[in-house]
């Protein structure tokens, strides 16, 4: 793939807006057809030119216990003409896609021993900060480095990860010259690197794809590409015990859904911790002791799943999502939704959550990630990649009946977009106080699948209804 390093072309380059300017990266990031062409068009035109960093490196991390794996994969630097003859001389430039005065763009050897000497001593100066950013997949700004005593480096600059693979991350660091505005900067290299991680996923050369089981209900491409309709049912709350009548009365309702055109089940699983403190109805869950929760949960699934043919979307509103995910591909569910954030009432990603969504694709099974109503949607943007469906809470989760909270289209919208800019098959789920009032702004905007619990229970002309809520 050719890039345009022309004079009239940067000028052209620079005179376009940050948004333009990165709108025109994530063009040429979709023509790449490798991720070598992919990370070079990231960090030349995004970052050296749209963002003016002074330098771009990115390193290669693979999961280990002491994560020791580390490798320096491409080094670009702006160098002055005496240094980059020097360089020359040393056989230390691979390339020199552009020259700007006295200065000279230049693509460094990663391999040789001046540019990887850091590599060589422990094996980074960064090596606690690449651990930090690999372990909460948020980027690192580093403001004031002579502060900090490990640090070699003088200059600011930001670490910014890109999972690439269920073990494998890339690491990005940008380095700029003092005094930098990074709050104005770092928005756009957030949408800058989601554009790259996912573009990743998709080149099947390299990373290949997640292949499904002939035992799935439901096809990846029906997620993403059809108008679907589910029903939701809530499994808390604190309740040791499961009445037959009950179950019976489950059964009866999601059947009666079934026929009635309703596409997908979708069980709230909830550990009384995740949502503490709200009132739920339900028959399943216990929050004294979560083995015990789970072994009534499990009861439950096993006894559902022979007696019904709709896919199951569990949606883990759990603390440790960890000890559910094993059993639940023993029982045979379809699509898997983690949580993004710890809790009801939190606005940002757990911790460790891409590392849940990346145990999810060690299995035949769909992966799903739901979004609280308060967190940003550029949170979640690095970890599109890795799922299959994101499920927008358009309510605080927990309990049913809540109205619905209309400033949650907007974040459909934006994510409908980022989707479709980024070439990603992506199922778009919007989840609480859904009714035929609002549907028809909620599917417009982006959402092909709905899931509904109020409006789909103890309702006359149920076919009507569900039909109405696929074609709003």
């Amino acid at each position: 793939m050719r890039i345009s390093f022309t004079p009239s072309a940067i000028n052209k380059y620079k005179a376009l807006s940050i948004p333009q300017r990165m709108d025109q990266v994530a063009a040429q990031i979709q023509k790449a057809r490798s991720p070598e062409e992919a990370i070079q068009v990231s960090l030349q035109l995004g970052v050296i030119h749209g963002l003016e960093a002074r330098a771009a490196q990115m390193y290669l991390i693979t999961q280990t216990p002491a994560l020791t794996s580390v490798k320096t994969v491409k080094v670009y630097k702006w160098l002055k003409e005496s240094t980059a003859e020097r360089m020359r001389r040393s056989n230390l430039i691979l390339k020199e896609p552009l020259v700007e005065g006295n200065r000279v763009l230049a693509e460094l050897d990663p391999d040789s021993a001046e540019v990887s000497r850091f590599a060589e001593k422990m094996p980074l100066s960064e090596t606690e900060d690449m651990r930090h950013v690999f372990e909460t997949m948020r980027p690192l700004v580093i403001s004031n480095p002579e502060q900090k005593a490990h640090l070699r480096d003088r200059k600011p600059f930001i670490l910014f990860p890109v999972m690439i693979s269920p073990n494998t991350c890339a690491v990005f660091k940008l380095k700029f010259e003092k005094g930098t505005n990074f709050g104005r900067k770092l928005p756009d290299l957030k949408r800058l690197f989601s554009f790259l991680s996912n573009r990743l996923f998709q080149i099947e050369s390299l990373f290949g794809r997640r292949t499904e089981s002939y035992k799935l209900r439901i096809r990846k491409e029906t997620l993403t590409g059809e108008n679907l309709v589910g029903i939701s049912i809530l499994a808390g709350p604190v309740r040791k015990q499961v009445r037959s009548k009950e179950l019976i009365s489950i059964i009866e309702r999601v059947n009666h859904a079934q026929q009635s055109g309703v596409d997908l089940l979708h069980l709230d699983v909830m550990d009384g911790l995740f949502n503490q403190g709200l009132q739920m109805v339900g028959p399943v869950t216990s929050q004294e002791d979560p083995h015990e929760h789970f072994m009534v949960l499990a009861n439950f699934l096993n006894y559902l799943r022979p007696r019904t043919q709709l896919p199951i979307d569990v949606h883990l509103m759990v603390q440790d999502p960890i000890s559910y995910i094993v059993e639940l591909i023993k029982i045979g569910v379809d699509l898997i939704t983690i949580s993004a954030e710890k809790n009801a009432q939190a606005s940002k990603p757990r911790k460790d959550l891409p590392h849940l969504l990346a145990s999810l694709h060690k299995y035949d099974v769909h992966v799903g990630l739901a979004l609280n109503p308060g967190t940003p949607l550029v949170r979640i943007m690095p970890f599109l990649g890795l799922v299959d469906v994101v499920t927008v809470m358009s309510v605080v989760p927990g309990a049913s009946g809540q109205k619905f909270m209309p400033e949650v289209l907007s974040k459909i919208e934006e994510l409908r977009a980022f989707a479709r800019a980024a070439e990603l098959d992506l199922g778009i789920q919007d989840d609480g106080g859904i009714n035929l009032q609002n549907v028809k702004e909620v599917r417009s905007r982006g959402a092909n699948i709905v899931t509904a619990a109020s409006a789909l229970y103890q309702k006359p002309n149920l076919s009507k209804i569900v039909k109405r809520l696929k074609e709003s």
